[in-house]
């Protein structure tokens, strides 16, 4: 049996009866969690105001929400809408078993889908989960071969899983997935150069527009390869340069739900890349712990592996100690400045991470800001800080499920008296080892709705409303809100 076909029965057999609550659960998580990324980003106006242009421009008259903007678009737009935004401010959720963001390619899409459908809150998490697992999949094929070819996962292989929660939506026979996977792997792309830009978010807005535009391509008879995914030039050969890889994942869609094991969809309490959360943590952490002042201070070593370095490899990392081993020749490869001069190279700066939480004692929305990023105070103490990669810290890493999000760093600040502060921590929050609740999320949501001035009452509804999702009839109740929270 072809691996299309394998997703096709999955998606079309599939029903909501059959989803475990687990995974319900925290699909729910997944949407809460979004739609408070996606609302904070509201604040970035330069940003948000090229792509409502760009939107206005092309899609007027139509009948789909973009958050924040009361003129509705068409499916398309909005879905890409919807997908920049709520992957603007890298504050949505990781799944750390690909390292990628899935929720802002799938639920963008699906979300547009089902208004215009007029589905319901039930359609929206069965599309969703079902999205949610062949996107995961579908990666875990893959990972970590295309980490080494500078891809960006969350375009990758996002756009399969909002092809496939679209599919579901649509109502498309297992015959018309097998072609909307194929016209989706022929969308799929997204390069790590434009980390650190405002095109890397746009990957998720691709991947979900591309989700939405496959399966209606699809449903008005369109046709692709059915052996997409395996075929001799298919995406796993093209993508994964001719790797030998298994394809197990793929059969295994659904038994069990990626989603029934926690860690796997993985929120995030900072906003920027995932692999500086543990050096914001212990920054304020030793701020607080230790009597020491920043003036104090001579010089700081953080120490780190691979699966955090590869997304924010810069020239500072060039003179570790030991060799760069995640599979490429050459020298590494720069992708984001080790000293950061705007907010968006910052997210992925593990010196103004670091730097800025000892400085501060905590890490906001608003620290990423070109001007924040550039005050004296923390351009020079991020001057004094060098990253390097630890083969001990490697070797960890490798001893856990990645659901656990196993991405140790130590932190070593050298004092002018000769005082040397040292912390280390192998488990980023959020994963396995230490879940984030529901609870959680809530406190972020109001964090992110206060940060652009929604309205209370507006932000306890879309609150109670996420939670109860399954009962909701109309999902243009939700979409009624996210338009116009203000």
């Amino acid at each position: 049996m072809q691996l299309s076909e394998v997703v096709a029965r999955f998606t079309v057999e599939k029903g909501f009866e059959e989803l475990p609550k687990v995974a319900l659960e925290q699909a729910k998580m997944g949407v809460l969690d979004w739609i408070a990324a996606a609302l904070a980003a509201l604040k970035e106006e330069h940003d948000v105001k090229a792509m409502l242009g760009f939107i206005q421009e092309l899609g007027k008259d139509s009948q789909c929400t973009v958050l924040g903007c009361p003129q509705k678009t068409t499916p398309s737009l909005a879905a890409f809408a919807n997908g920049y935004i709520g992957h603007l401010l890298d504050y949505d959720e990781t799944c750390p078993t690909i390292r990628s963001h899935l929720s802002t390619s799938i639920l963008p899409a699906i979300l547009a889908v089902a208004e215009k459908l007029e589905a319901s809150g039930k359609d929206l998490l069965l599309g969703f989960v079902l999205g949610h697992e062949v996107a995961l999949r579908i990666g875990e094929v893959m990972t970590p071969g295309w980490i080494r070819k500078g891809w960006h996962g969350t375009s990758l292989f996002g756009v399969f899983g909002a092809t496939v929660g679209c599919g579901k939506l649509l109502g498309l026979n297992a015959e018309q997935v097998q072609n909307a996977m194929g016209i989706a792997a022929s969308m799929a792309s997204g390069i790590a150069v434009n980390f650190g830009t405002m095109t890397k978010p746009l990957h998720a807005g691709l991947a979900a527009r591309g989700g939405v535009e496959a399966a209606t391509l699809a449903k008005q008879g369109f046709s692709a390869a059915k052996n997409s995914l395996e075929g001799p030039s298919g995406f796993f050969y093209a993508y994964g340069w001719g790797e030998n890889l298994s394809l197990e994942p793929i059969k295994k869609l659904g038994n069990p739900f990626g989603l029934e094991t926690p860690g796997v969809l993985c929120p995030k309490l900072y906003p920027c890349c995932h692999g500086l959360a543990i050096n914001i943590e212990y920054g304020i952490l030793m701020r607080k712990k230790y009597p020491f002042s920043v003036e104090d201070i001579e010089e700081i070593e953080i120490h780190s592996q691979p699966k955090t370095l590869s997304a924010m490899l810069s020239k500072n990392y060039a003179d570790t100690k030991e060799p760069i081993s995640w599979g490429y020749e050459g020298p590494p490869r720069q992708i984001v400045p080790s000293i950061p001069k705007t907010g968006k190279e910052a997210k992925f700066s593990k010196e103004y991470a670091f730097a800025r939480a000892l400085l501060d004692g905590n890490v906001r929305l608003g620290h990423f800001t070109d001007q924040a990023v550039n005050e004296p105070e923390v351009q020079q103490l991020m001057k004094k800080i060098k990253v390097f990669h630890n083969s001990d810290l490697e070797k960890i890493s490798t001893q856990y499920p990645e659901e656990q999000y196993p991405y140790p760093e130590r932190m070593i600040i050298k004092l002018k008296n000769g005082n040397v502060i040292e912390e280390e921590e192998i488990f980023i929050q959020g994963g396995a080892k230490r879940p984030l609740s529901m609870e959680h999320i809530k406190r972020k949501f109001l964090d992110c709705s206060s940060e652009v001035g929604v309205a209370a009452e507006k932000t306890s509804e879309i609150i109670a409303m996420v939670e109860d999702l399954e009962n909701v009839r109309n999902i243009s109740q939700l979409t009624r809100l996210l338009g116009n929270p203000f």
